[in-house]
Order: structure tokens, then C-alpha cells, then sequence
């Protein structure tokens, strides 16, 4: 579309699509799914998810229980709900594809001495892209999980959780 003087544009927003109507030249179709939400592969057995989403969203709707992990007890802790920020295992038993919300740019998170297991945002992010503080508690990168294995990533992926080893207990930036 040009931006000529005198021309009239719109945009319809009709379920998930919106037509944008450009004054005389046609009408264009751009799917708004992809921007508000993200469809995340579910392998059998234990997966590590996060939900890049500016607000909590309820488990209810995505299927089986969520395991979070709480730094200031060190232990696995059974959660109703996603938070944005965290990550989360999930066991499934067969193979699923779910779509879960956008809109996480970044967030900031307490981190506790030892491991933190934190989500990714809404668009992949390098590791380099975060800010500890204080500085230079870091005691690692992160490290995802691929269903039988962990791997060290150099990026945080939307839709999935990573680990995080800290030295002390302090602050993390993500993002943006």
C-alpha cells in the first residue's frame, strides 16, 4: 500500500484475520493469530514449556498438570496456572500441538542461589540479551530440554522453558 494523499484506508478485524482495505487498490487478508498467539509442539513424555504471555493463563485449557519449580525451596511444585516468565514441565502422552498467547516482550524475575527454571519470550531471544543484577551471578547459560535430554542454547525459544544457574540470589532481566 502507498500512502498517497487522499486515500481512505481501513482494517476489519473479522475472528482471526484482518482485511486491510487500502482505498481502491484491493483488499489484503493478514492472519492476526500470528501476531496474538503461538502454537507450541507437545512431544510425548516430559516437555519444558513456558507461555509467552503478558498475563497468567490457566492450565485448564491446554490438558495435563504442570510441574513449576520453586528456587526458594528448591523443589517441583504442582501450579493451576502459567506464569509469565517461568517455565513449566508438562507429561504428555502422545504427540499435541497447543496455541498459547503472545505479547511477552521481556520481564524481569527474582533468581535464587542455585538453579531457576524460566520461560522464554515471544519471539526468540539470544542469551545475550539479559541483564543479572548484581552483575556476575550468572554461573551459566541456559539449558533447554528436548524430551531425553538437556541441551546448552545460546537463544530462549518461545512457547518453552529453560533452566538457569545462579550464584546468588538477585534479579534477571530478559528481553528484549
Amino acid at each position: 500500500m502507498d500512502d498517497t494523499p487522499g486515500r481512505a484506508y481501513g482494517v476489519y478485524v473479522s475472528c482471526s484475520y484482518a482485511y486491510v482495505a487500502d482505498g481502491g487498490d484491493g483488499l489484503y487478508i493478514l492472519d492476526i493469530s500470528y501476531f496474538t498467539s503461538l502454537e507450541v509442539e507437545i512431544n510425548p513424555g516430559w516437555n519444558l514449556l513456558s507461555v509467552p504471555s503478558s498475563t497468567p493463563q490457566p492450565w485448564t485449557i491446554y490438558g495435563n498438570i504442570p510441574y513449576g519449580y520453586d528456587p526458594s525451596i528448591a523443589d517441583y511444585v504442582v501450579s493451576d496456572s502459567l506464569h509469565p516468565g517461568e517455565g513449566y514441565f508438562v507429561l504428555n502422552t502422545a504427540p499435541d500441538t497447543v496455541e498459547i498467547p503472545r505479547g511477552l516482550f521481556s520481564y524481569t524475575d527474582t533468581l535464587y542461589r542455585g538453579w531457576n527454571l524460566l520461560g522464554g519470550l515471544d519471539h526468540a531471544t539470544p542469551s545475550h540479551s539479559f541483564i543479572t543484577t548484581p552483575p556476575g551471578i550468572a554461573l551459566s547459560l541456559f539449558y533447554g530440554w528436548d524430551g531425553s535430554a538437556y541441551f546448552f542454547t545460546d537463544s530462549l525459544h518461545p512457547g518453552r522453558g529453560y533452566w538457569f544457574l545462579s550464584s546468588g540470589h538477585g534479579r534477571i532481566t530478559v528481553g528484549p
